[in-house]
């Protein structure tokens, strides 16, 4: 490259420099490096013409080019001395430039903590605006009866000062109402404590007027009342089972309706069925209901079908006979039906002792005359009263499952003291699977059947004293409930003289008042 291009090409440099730095302050040791560099290169031009023009071998001494060398030393030193100077400069210029990079950086740090500050609050304003608050699920007053109750909402038309204005009237009406809640709390503890005093009051005159009852229970006696007892009654029958309270309930209001025709009475262990009763009070509702299978032992699970069948015969029946003494558990109390004499007569012709079985779920009725019939026995009274209603199997489904395979359950009148008629467990309210009809049906035909029954059995005692039977005690055998004429006997006896009398007794249906047929067997011992 030629001294004339590198000329060129350092001037342009020179000229993108001052470009560059147009508009800012000259620095002196940047401007003194030019003519220094320029008298170096002046003296380097003539040292170099002053050895051209003496020769190689002349001393340089002799040339002047020594001094002018000196002169070249002395401007490199100045050369190093404004090398110093820049890197001094720059130093100071790279010093100050961190400074206000430190200061850029703190500048840029506040900015983004506001932006970041702004950004927070542009969050937080879109969620409040789309917060779901409490206010909007409030049913507020609307503006036109808002405006109407208050002259400045009228001018106000700010939206949200209007919800503000609507916001304080729902408060102020809410704590008007708050008054007026504790005030009526005050009027109804008040009203409470007077009702409270009332009631101690009312407590004493109740007190009072028992005693004043029982002073005058001799008058009625006398008067033939019996009002203190039939209360007495029914608060007794609060102790009774839930079917006999049925049963109770439905013959009082029988007796009610059609005088003289039935009378209810209440027996048993009255102090012992108030123990159960509160027992069973105090209980839970899951103790509750399975209290009636208390005692009763479950059927054999399918694991007791495994074990060896020698052992399970023997198991079985031992368990059956040991759980058979509480199948026929009962409860203390008995609803006790006297029926009368037709015509609203007093006299009583038989009674009707309900009972309640509380392991089997099932009532049974002990009937009974009032006036005892010779040789003729108290069950004839019910039996067959209905079609096929002996009242010798639980009308209970669920006591066919009791009991073992080998040994399963059969229900025993004269265990359970009483007969399981299906009428009875209609009359008690129990309601089993049945084809008969329904308990008002029962309830009043009952006593007229029970006065046909007893017609039809005082002919039969008749009819049997005219065969001359004997004195001894008859044999009564059901052959045939479901006989077209009533139920079917077969009734043996054996007189004084070892004779041996079987007879063929037809009673009739309850419903009807047909007599009583008797026909002579032939005589085994003949």
């Amino acid at each position: 490259m030629t001294t004339a291009a590198m000329e060129h090409k350092r001037t342009e440099v020179e000229n993108r420099a001052v470009k560059a730095d147009s508009g800012k302050q000259p620095l002196a040791h940047v401007d003194a490096v030019g003519p220094v560099c320029e008298d170096l290169r002046n003296e380097i031009h003539v040292s170099k013409k002053l050895k051209t023009e003496h020769g190689k071998g002349t001393p340089l001494v002799a040339t002047g080019a020594s001094k002018m060398s000196k002169q070249a030393s002395l401007r490199f030193m100045d050369l190093l001395q404004l090398q110093r100077a820049c890197c001094t400069h720059t130093l100071t210029r790279k010093q100050t430039t961190q400074e206000a990079k430190m200061s850029m950086d703190r500048l840029y740090l506040d900015l983004q903590n506001v932006l970041y500050e702004i950004r927070h609050y542009e969050s937080k304003i879109a969620e409040c605006e789309e917060l779901e608050t409490q206010y909007q699920k409030v049913n507020l007053i609307p503006e036109s009866e808002l405006n109407a109750t208050s002259q400045d909402a009228a001018h106000v038309l700010d939206p949200h000062l209007i919800m503000l204005k609507r916001l304080n009237f729902e408060l102020m009406e809410r704590k008007r109402l708050v008054d007026e809640q504790k005030a009526l709390e005050k009027e109804l503890e008040r009203v409470e404590a007077e009702s409270l005093k009332e009631l101690q009051e009312l407590e004493n005159m109740d007190k009072e007027l028992s005693t004043a009852l029982k002073a005058t229970e001799p008058l009625q006696k006398r008067l033939n009342l019996t009002n203190t007892a039939s209360r007495g009654k029914s608060e007794t029958s609060a102790l009774l089972p839930e079917p006999l309270f049925v049963l109770y309930k439905h013959a009082v209001g029988f007796s009610k309706t059609y005088e003289n025709e039935i009378s209810i009475d209440l027996s048993g262990d009255f102090q012992l069925a108030a123990m159960m009763k509160s027992d069973s009070s105090s209980s839970n509702v899951e103790e509750a209901s399975d209290k009636p299978l208390a005692g009763l032992k479950k059927s054999r699970s399918m694991d007791d079908m495994d074990v060896d069948q020698e052992q399970q015969g023997q198991d079985s029946s031992k368990v059956h006979t040991d759980r058979s003494a509480t199948y026929y558990s009962r409860h203390p109390l008995n609803v006790v039906l006297t029926i009368h004499a037709a015509g609203g007569s007093e006299e009583k012709m038989a009674t009707l002792t309900f009972s309640y079985l509380t392991n089997l779920q099932i009532v049974v009725v002990a009937p009974d005359f009032t006036s005892p019939l010779s040789n003729i026995p108290s069950k004839l009274l019910t039996t067959g009263l209905f079609p096929s209603d002996i009242g010798q199997e639980s009308p209970n489904p669920a006591n066919t499952f009791l009991g073992s395979e080998t040994d399963p359950f059969r229900f025993d009148a004269n265990t359970a003291n009483g007969y399981a008629f299906v009428w009875a467990q209609i009359l008690c309210g129990l309601d089993y699977p049945s084809p008969m009809g329904t308990l008002r049906y029962y309830m009043s035909k009952l006593p007229g059947m029970i006065r046909n029954r007893i017609e039809a059995l005082r002919d039969l005692k008749t009819q049997l004293d005219a065969q001359a039977t004997g004195s001894g005690n008859l044999s009564w055998n059901l052959v045939d409930a479901n006989h077209p004429s009533g139920l079917l006997y077969e009734v043996t006896s054996k007189g004084n003289t070892d004779e041996v009398f079987q007879l063929e007794v037809i009673l009739p249906p309850a419903s009807s008042t047909t007599k009583a047929q008797v026909t002579t067997k032939e005589n085994p011992s003949s």
